[in-house]
């Protein structure tokens, strides 16, 4: 009986340490002076079934998203320790490299993981010589509900 109570105390334990590293540093730099953090949730993704952003309509997607974070800052020293630090987590978390652009000043990445219960956490990296924003989106959305979003 001794034996479960450990196994399923440390069974817990890789759950949480497991659990969305990247999200930390959005929550470590949130009260940081120069930093704009933005974090929607699941109820209020729910509450908007039909976003559209840009010229894609996002319908019937956000019912499988669980929050979206966003982080922007413009300030130089800020820029350079919160992408070493969503660098290093990224790692940590096994994120996998989908697009990577470098365009002169501006480099844009979005990275993927997926969890062992099919959530995956997309994270978009957008890095110009004076601004830096993250966006880390959660959910159960895969390459074929991309696929299925209307472009008007």
């Amino acid at each position: 009986m001794k034996r479960l109570y450990i196994f399923s105390i440390l069974f817990i334990l890789a759950i949480v340490s497991v659990n969305a590293q990247v999200s930390k540093v959005f929550e470590q730099y949130s009260e940081t002076q120069g930093v704009t953090t933005v974090y929607i949730s699941k109820t209020m993704l729910s509450m908007m079934p039909d976003i559209q952003a840009g010229k894609m309509e996002l319908k019937g997607v956000t019912n499988k998203l669980n929050y979206i974070k966003v982080l922007t800052t413009q300030r130089a020293y800020l820029i350079r320790e919160i992408y070493n630090s969503i660098k290093l987590q990224m790692k940590r978390d096994k994120f996998e490299t989908l697009i990577s652009t470098n365009d002169g000043n501006e480099r844009a990445n979005i990275y993927m993981k997926t969890d062992s219960r099919g959530v995956n956490e997309y994270l978009i990296v957008n890095q110009n010589k004076g601004e830096l924003s993250a966006v880390l989106i959660n959910g159960t959305i895969t390459l074929a509900d991309v696929q299925k979003m209307n472009l008007k």
